[in-house]
């Protein structure tokens, strides 16, 4: 057989698991979610999805991964930086993963959901602690970084949680200047920006 049409077979197969598998989290919750509830609604058999999957947590964990992947290498967008100059790098890092956040919301709200993981919230914790440590925001700690990076991991992820439980009230933007908002009202003990 052709590669270019097992890999086609392999593409649709894996999305129609994570489509049954997204339906019925919202439907069931994951607690209640079964192999064979997914592999009914997906209308695959149970030797292919184990061919992919060792199980609902595996695939559960390769969603989420692969959604904070993309929330890590989204891009910044040249025309987030405003022509006078009034965003800063932390605002322009912060509207595009919160647009990136928005355009995914509905995953992101069923993760967080109760239906979802109760170990979303962490997961997406530690990917605000690799964006922040690969971006050019390293270093303007005045404490020590764990102990600094512990409190602005908490109260980013507060927000955005917030912000993903409300629906997405504020635009991306506006989000970007709460938090720097919040962060610059800080005790330059903790962050010098």
């Amino acid at each position: 057989m052709d590669t270019t049409k097992a890999d086609l077979r392999i593409t649709k197969t894996k999305a129609a698991i994570r489509s049954a598998f997204l339906k019925l989290l919202a439907q069931k919750g994951f607690p209640k979610l079964t192999v064979k509830d997914i592999i009914q609604e997906a209308q695959i058999n149970r030797s292919t999805f184990y061919a992919h999957y060792t199980d609902k947590y595996d695939l559960l964990n390769c969603v989420e991964q692969e959604l904070l992947d993309n929330l890590n290498t989204a891009e910044l967008s040249d025309g987030l930086i405003k022509s006078d100059g009034s965003q800063t790098i932390l605002e322009s890092v912060l509207s595009s993963r919160a647009r990136f956040l928005k355009d995914n919301g509905q995953l992101f709200a069923l993760l967080m959901s109760e239906n979802g993981d109760p170990a979303f919230a962490d997961k997406l914790g530690e990917s605000i602690y690799r964006i922040w440590t690969s971006s050019d925001l390293r270093g303007r700690f005045v404490l020590p970084d764990n102990y600094a990076m512990a409190a602005l991991i908490g109260i980013l992820s507060g927000i955005l949680n917030e912000w993903v439980r409300g629906g997405f009230k504020e635009t991306p933007d506006e989000l970007a200047s709460i938090v720097v908002s919040l962060v610059g009202a800080l005790p330059k003990q903790l962050v010098s920006l």
